[in-house]
């Protein structure tokens, strides 16, 4: 499909921890001053993005907004996409919200602990005689 850049206004509300350690909160809700009368018709979502290294997100921006290739990111993204937004006086409206959960310096010993939990604590150990 084709893709439209919109000029308004988004109105959005933005969480975060101060250290860049716990949940991070985006909630999408309007935009407004949209000039819908050129996308009667659209369906119209919002990507966020989120990256494990602000490094990555610089360079996925410059790329972005000089219109050239991106390079892929050293460290993880993750990217989340709306459902269409609602088209109602004159404004377009959504209802969703994404979290991300970021780890901090101690992301490996963070993500080893998830699993560990996520499986129930067991461990078993496959020896070549067992079948």
């Amino acid at each position: 499909g084709r893709l439209y850049r919109l000029v308004g206004m988004l109105h959005t509300r933005v969480s975060a921890p101060p250290v860049g350690v716990g949940p991070c909160a985006i909630e999408v809700f309007k935009a407004t001053e949209t000039g819908l009368d050129l996308l009667s018709g659209a369906l119209i979502t919002i990507n966020v993005i989120a990256f494990e290294r602000l490094g990555d997100a610089r360079l996925h921006i410059e790329a972005r907004s000089s219109n050239s290739a991106e390079q892929l990111p050293r460290g993880r993204m993750y990217a989340q996409s709306t459902a269409p937004a609602v088209q109602s006086d004159g404004a377009l409206t959504w209802q969703d919200r994404f979290e991300f959960h970021g780890l901090g310096a101690d992301a490996a010993g963070a993500q080893a602990e998830l699993l560990e939990v996520s499986l129930g604590q067991t461990t078993h150990t496959c020896r070549e005689d067992q079948t």
